[in-house]
């Protein structure tokens, strides 16, 4: 009898003992599942560590041309205001000028009317004097 014991304790150690391994086998493939997962995830990590440094150097480039623009911005209404202010004394200028050219009309004008009449006094005194020798020579 104690021998069947042996034999039923030694079946069952053997029993637990494949039931072990089997556990045993297992837990070393989800260990090596699990390693792969986190290897994989290291690597998808750095991935994306890679892509955040490229996506914060296209944000500094943004931002650079962002400001350039602006810089841009400020000179292009500064001399737009400067422009302004240049036609708006042009525009004075040229209201100088037709002031000034319509006085000189003006006076043109007078001085024609003037020039006429001097015309007319200087055709009258040739009459007169035409009568006058033409009378002396009578």
């Amino acid at each position: 009898m104690v021998a069947d014991e042996v034999r039923g304790l030694a079946s069952r150690t053997s029993s637990a003992t494949a039931d072990i391994q089997s556990m045993i086998g297992t837990l070393q493939a989800g260990a090596r599942e699990a390693v792969q997962v986190m290897q994989r995830s290291r690597d998808q990590a750095q991935h994306s560590v890679g892509h955040a440094g490229e996506a914060e150097q296209s944000l500094h480039g943004i931002n650079s041309r962002v400001n350039e623009i602006s810089a841009m911005s400020s000179q292009i209404a500064a001399a737009v205001e400067q422009q302004s202010a240049v036609s708006e004394e042009i525009n004075q200028s040229i209201a100088s000028i037709r002031g000034g050219s319509d006085q000189h009309v003006a006076t043109g004008l007078q001085s024609q009317e003037s020039a006429s009449g001097m015309a007319r006094l200087a055709d009258g005194m040739q009459e007169l004097v035409q009568q006058f020798w033409g009378r002396r020579r009578a």
